[in-house]
């Protein structure tokens, strides 16, 4: 026996296209180029923000990121970069330098926070020693149970998010 099923009618749904958004480059934003192996640190001068630094750590890119590839540590768990609902970012977000006159997410973070950029090696001691303290004073107020589990995922121990960063100005790009 064979059954006919009805064929529905086909919904016709209209949806809004996001709307195509261009950060232009930073000229602040140092070349890829000029950045130490493991990375680059920043300062944030723009008035009243509560905390001193960025830091853009280098990775081995893959197929998405390309090889500029870079993972940026942010002082803060979310950014907001602008007024829109989706203008925000993560606490370590990745990205990598695009060629031409589009910037990247360390062109917004630069803008957004008014960022001077140094590629010395003291410059990124001082920026690495600040998030560790930052990660110390977050690791003391997890209790017991977060701290083994936060071990137990990341594989480390008495480190936070910034064991990405917590390594010498010459270190290799992470993979």
């Amino acid at each position: 026996m064979m059954r006919l099923w009805r064929r529905r009618p086909r919904i016709h749904v209209e949806v809004e296209p996001y709307a195509l958004r261009s950060f232009l480059r930073n000229p602040a934003v140092p070349p890829y180029e000029d950045w130490l192996p493991a990375g680059i640190a920043g300062r944030i001068r723009l008035p009243g923000y509560p905390h001193p630094f960025v830091m853009a750590r280098r990775m081995y890119g893959d197929d998405e990121l390309g090889p500029d590839a870079y993972r940026l540590m942010l002082p803060e768990h979310e950014l907001r970069y602008g007024d829109g609902e989706d203008e925000w970012m993560v606490s370590m977000p990745e990205s990598s330098c695009q060629p031409g006159p589009e910037g990247s997410l360390v062109d917004v973070v630069t803008t957004a926070l008014d960022v001077r950029w140094d590629a010395s090696p003291e410059a990124w001691e001082e920026a690495r020693a600040w998030f560790v303290r930052q990660s110390d004073r977050s690791w003391e107020r997890l209790t017991r149970w977060e701290r083994l589990s936060f071990g137990s995922i990341s594989g480390r121990q008495r480190k936070g998010s910034v064991a990405f960063f917590d390594v010498g100005p010459f270190e290799e790009p992470f993979a």
